[in-house]
């Protein structure tokens, strides 16, 4: 618990600099060719010839999280018990979920250059 104002200016600050060091950490990513080439190849988008990864194919890996993502969202939401929400298909599709939706940001800051605010 935080038991001033100084700790929690102190606090906010920390969180705020956390924060700046993760979104660093995802442009990074998201100008690595590696981890590019390895998202597009899980998506199933194909790299021409040279290895050369091309705006069009970042593009249209974008496009194919975005409707995994949407999927997942609806599948997810379709969960209506507890009992439901114990299968263990549940927790595959939380942590397909969790890596579509760290695919999608990478690509998305590839695509646009920058973090997408809404996401």
């Amino acid at each position: 618990m935080i038991d001033s104002e100084q700790s929690l200016s102190s606090y906010v600050t920390s969180l705020s600099e956390t924060q700046r060091r993760n979104r660093q950490e995802f442009i990074r990513l998201a100008y690595d060719d590696a981890i590019v080439w390895k998202i597009l190849q899980r998506v199933g988008v194909a790299i021409g010839k040279g290895g050369e990864i091309k705006d069009k194919d970042v593009v249209y890996a974008e496009q194919i999280l975005a409707g995994q993502k949407n999927d997942l969202y609806i599948q997810l939401r379709k969960i209506r018990t507890e009992d439901q929400a114990r299968l263990p298909e549940v927790d595959e599709m939380t942590r397909k979920l969790d890596m579509v939706l760290r695919d999608y940001l990478i690509i998305h800051m590839r695509v646009t250059g920058e973090l997408d605010e809404n996401f």
